[in-house]
């Protein structure tokens, strides 16, 4: 394999539809890998077995950036990361990497950057490594350098309007697999990932068991499908985080000043108090209304960015199977244990996926309905501005409180257009058809364990 790619100037070359993937134990020794890391890295395999994973690390690379990998981890989480490594001859690459938490372990899955996000992060890098070093040649400690740098990397973050690195790689991962999606577009890739195989997968003591390559494609055509799912639910997150965030406080203030207007008329305008007074106690209503809906799309737009991220993870750990299922069938080799870690990382992934789907849908409801209450009260308040645009109109000397109703339906009629287009993205948002192949996923390795166990016994 291996899609010709223009690389720089003395780095490593590999191609963009190469994807290598190692397993280390929870202390960072490497246990299993597959071929094209092996080729790439350059070190003959008996002698990558249980080493430290650092054994391709570049100096190059900021140690926050490993801090922050160790942090999630440690911590159960998957991470991603742009990150610089080098060959045995010495001879630099540049990956983006994901690394999740297997049983006894860590997985990392790895393939060439490309998005707009990677040029960024390679300055960025050069001003963190310059921090860390400044603070070792001025005699501080290791930890030091590294807390300096980190404390760079959080300004510059918050710089680009990300809270921290987690946003950060939640906003980088989809955009990288987009890119590596449009440059493999049109290429052969695509066409050995899905054609026929020459020989069987071959798993346990050499029993064969051609099925297992099948289970993989299936399981990597439903994360797929998914992931090309993601535009229609950033689409939501973007509509929730870019929603106004008081809907009805100018309708307060105008409210309030009618009722002031209507006061210097005396008798006159007492019908004017009186409607202006219940624009505003509905006004403060809807703003109840509000505040809970403005929580509730908060969280649905975090988990939203979330399940992009988990997609992305699944989906590239499902390629990544089939890639090695095919390396396996071309090398002839016996690829039990491999498998079986790779289908547990995406065992996991797709379990993740399936437990937030639950809590997206249950959030997306509860921001469906507090919408439609908006509306209603958005109605309500219609029905009063008109009102008070009539009382206004009969009373020549009014022409002030005239305008305040002009300019309130002016700004009701902008929050209902809102709550239309909110309501509008919200109801086309099938978020439950993620669970669905998150559902159909988790049984095509189903499947793939119970042929894994199948051969076992048979051997």
């Amino acid at each position: 394999m291996g899609v010709p790619q223009d690389g720089r100037v003395g780095e490593a070359s590999f191609g963009m539809d190469e994807l290598f993937f190692s397993t280390t134990d929870a202390k960072g020794h490497i246990t299993a890998c597959n071929p094209v890391f092996i080729r790439i890295a350059g070190y003959p395999p008996d002698e990558m077995m249980g080493r430290a994973h650092n054994i391709v690390r570049h100096p190059d690379m900021p140690r926050v950036v490993f801090r922050i990998l160790w942090e999630h981890l440690q911590a159960g989480e998957t991470v991603a990361a742009y990150v610089k490594n080098r060959t045995a001859d010495g001879r630099p690459y540049w990956v983006l990497a994901t690394a999740s938490p297997i049983t006894g372990g860590h997985l990392s899955v790895r393939f060439k950057p490309s998005g707009p996000h990677f040029p960024v992060v390679e300055e960025l890098y050069r001003e963190l490594l310059a921090a860390e070093r400044a603070v070792e040649d001025a005699g501080g400690k290791r930890a030091e350098a590294i807390d300096v740098s980190a404390a760079l990397l959080q300004e510059r973050l918050t710089g680009l309007g990300l809270p921290d690195y987690g946003a950060f790689m939640r906003a980088f991962l989809p955009v990288e697999l987009q890119s590596r999606e449009r440059a493999l577009d049109g290429s052969p890739y695509w066409e050995r990932l899905w054609g026929p195989p020459q020989r069987a997968l071959r798993v346990g003591r050499g029993a064969d068991v051609p099925v297992l390559l099948d289970a993989f494609r299936e399981a990597y055509r439903r994360m797929r499908r998914l992931f090309d799912g993601l535009r229609e639910y950033e689409a939501l997150g973007a509509t929730l985080a870019g929603r106004s965030r008081d809907l009805t406080g100018d309708t307060r203030l105008l409210s309030l000043n009618a009722m002031l207007g209507a006061s210097r008329l005396g008798d006159a305008g007492a019908a004017l108090a009186v409607v202006a007074g219940l624009i505003g106690a509905e006004a403060e209503r809807t703003g109840s209304v509000s505040e809970d809906l403005n929580r509730n799309a908060d969280a649905l737009a975090g988990l939203i960015a979330d399940q992009s991220f988990r997609v992305s993870v699944g989906r590239l750990q499902a390629e990544m199977a089939v890639f090695f299922g095919l390396e396996a069938i071309a090398g002839g080799v016996d690829a039990d244990r491999e498998i079986r870690l790779l289908a547990d990382a995406l065992a996991r992934s797709v379990g993740t996926i399936a437990a937030v789907t639950t809590t997206l849908t249950e959030g997306l409801a509860a921001v469906t309905t507090q919408l439609e209450s908006v509306a209603d009260l958005l109605k309500t308040l219609a029905v009063l501005q008109l009102n008070g645009t009539i009382e206004a109109s009969r009373l020549e000397s009014a022409g002030a409180l005239r305008q305040l109703f002009s300019e309130m339906r002016e700004r009701l009629d902008e929050v209902r257009g809102e709550i239309d287009s909110l309501a509008v993205v919200a109801s086309g948002s099938d978020l439950r058809r993620t669970g669905d192949d998150a559902a159909a996923t988790q049984a095509a390795i189903g499947r793939i364990a119970e042929h894994l166990d199948e051969s076992a016994l048979a051997a």
